[in-house]
């Protein structure tokens, strides 16, 4: 008889919430100084709602999209359209 207790999944946006605020220090390292950390992750959270299909992306993918975004300075998924995150899968 088992006695381990079954672990309660995040949900995928949860769970990216989490990964993300973990490495907020190394997005707000890349950031120009006019940008914020919290405010990017918000904006790649709120990318989510809109495209659904990036909660499939691994979470690696998602932090070096916004990671690059973040070097050219650029709010990945913002209401300004500088830059989308755009879920690409790979057959292989």
């Amino acid at each position: 008889m088992s006695t381990e207790i079954a672990k309660s999944e995040q949900p995928p946006q949860a769970s990216l919430k989490t990964y993300l605020e973990r490495n907020k220090g190394a997005i707000q390292q890349v950031l120009p100084k006019k940008m914020t950390a919290d405010r990017m992750l918000k904006v790649v959270l709120s990318a989510t709602l809109r495209t659904p299909r990036l909660l499939e992306c691994s979470q690696v993918s998602i932090l070096q999209s916004v990671m690059h975004a973040a070097q050219l300075g650029l709010e990945a998924g913002s209401p300004l359209g500088h830059a989308y995150l755009v879920p690409f899968f790979n057959k292989d």
